[in-house]
């Protein structure tokens, strides 16, 4: 592989890394960018090759905006930002490594643009052209049973995987297992709170976005005598 090809396929890879932590993070500058990849993928001597790598794809893809002392990067081109989080989602279903598809919600775009990953994924003639034009594509006819087994073994594991806090030095994501089961006991203390709130809040207020999410969440899965929304301001 040529010194140009060598390039090409770590950019694609830092890009998707990055639209990644973007997507799961919101705000980012370089020096939290910097931290996030260094957990994510744990790049050797990435203190001197920061400027190597991440200068120019910043430079190239990214616009710097200033808010007081705090600079945040933000990709110009918001449909290849999707589309490379398709492309993040592809990799890891690929990759086998459940943990990587946390990176906040995808938006409606990134998940067209996965179904389409996918149908190229299911066609011969697609993916030869798809190799006429990049001769080590993402997307290889090979790897598609392995696409099923991840995705189907992914779907049925019970892992639950949530973002390590900021103090974490080690990883970005830890994993929890619980049976389906048992999810809505992971939240049966906010409804047990929201009833005594609803019993004895008075004139107080309460966050109807948070509680809106909540009832969206999981009040399918409590039963009547745990799911009090007396007095709660629905509106």
């Amino acid at each position: 592989m040529n010194k140009f090809n060598e390039y090409y396929y770590v950019e694609k890879e830092l890009l998707r890394c990055i639209v990644a932590i973007k997507n799961l993070y919101g705000e980012l500058d370089e020096g939290k960018l910097k931290s996030k990849l260094v957990k994510m993928y744990k790049f050797e001597n990435i203190e001197e090759n920061f400027k190597e790598r991440l200068e120019p794809l910043i430079t190239s893809y990214f616009y710097r905006s200033s808010q007081g002392i705090f600079t945040e990067i933000e990709f110009i081109h918001k449909s290849f930002e999707k589309y490379l989080v398709a492309e993040y989602y592809y990799e890891s279903i690929n990759d086998g490594k459940m943990y990587r598809l946390n990176v906040g919600e995808p938006s409606e775009e990134t998940m067209e643009f996965l179904e389409g990953l996918i149908s190229i994924l299911k066609d011969k003639d697609a993916e030869e052209i798809l190799r006429s034009v990049d001769e080590s594509p993402l997307i290889k006819e090979k790897d598609k049973q392995k696409i099923i087994d991840n995705s189907k073994s992914i779907a049925e594991n019970e892992t639950i995987i949530i973002k390590a806090d900021e103090e974490e030095k080690e990883e970005i994501w830890k994993e929890l297992y619980t049976s389906f089961n048992n999810y809505k006991e992971l939240l049966l203390h906010r409804w047990i709170a929201l009833s005594v709130f609803a019993w004895l809040h008075g004139n107080e207020t309460i966050d109807k976005h948070k509680i809106e999410t909540l009832i969206g969440l999981l009040s399918h899965l409590m039963p009547p005598h745990v799911k009090n929304l007396e007095r709660v301001d629905l509106s």
